[in-house]
């Protein structure tokens, strides 16, 4: 199984590298997912998510525009709006105590949920997020809201296509 993931380069980025250059850097990756990832699409302000035989991409919406695909064999889990929050409540949780990990959560227009390095940024929602992506260096996740159920996959991190994807 492989990956690709610029979103920590794309979305959290710490230093001043320019987005526009960061994203041509991935466009051949972004054609790669696209070709190979076809399936059921799930969609929301947020995200696109493309699930599968070939794997999972995820597409951010503006502001964030990133993307993530994920090439292999990967099911998702359809979770009631209660176990969602929790989930998104233990994600950061996790993040803010200094796990070694990223994660955002969106939880609609400009109201955002942001974790790097054990700080974050956004204030605790007691809802679900329309839609949240968190990594560990063994794990990752992603959820989407789909009509009030939510949409979870988990999944191992793999290899990464591209030499320097990874944060």
């Amino acid at each position: 199984m492989l990956e690709v993931n610029p979103h920590p380069a794309l979305f959290l980025r710490k230093d001043s590298t320019d987005a526009t250059a960061l994203k041509a850097r991935f466009a051949l990756a972004m054609a790669l997912a696209r070709s190979r990832i076809v399936g059921r699409v799930y969609e929301n302000e947020a995200a696109r998510v493309v699930h599968g035989q070939g794997g999972l991409l995820i597409e951010s919406k503006p502001p964030m525009k990133s993307f993530f695909a994920h090439f292999g064999s990967l099911s998702g889990t359809w979770l009631p709006p209660r176990e969602a929050t929790a989930l998104a409540l233990g994600a950061f949780e996790r993040l803010e105590a200094g796990d070694e990990g990223w994660g955002i959560a969106c939880y609609g227009r400009g109201r955002f949920r942001v974790a790097l390095h054990g700080q974050c940024e956004g204030r605790v929602r007691p809802e679900p997020p329309r839609f949240l992506r968190a990594e560990w260096p063994k794990q990752g996740l992603a959820m989407i809201e789909v009509q009030g159920e939510y949409l979870l996959f988990q999944y191992p991190r793999t290899r990464p296509v591209l030499g320097l994807v990874h944060e």
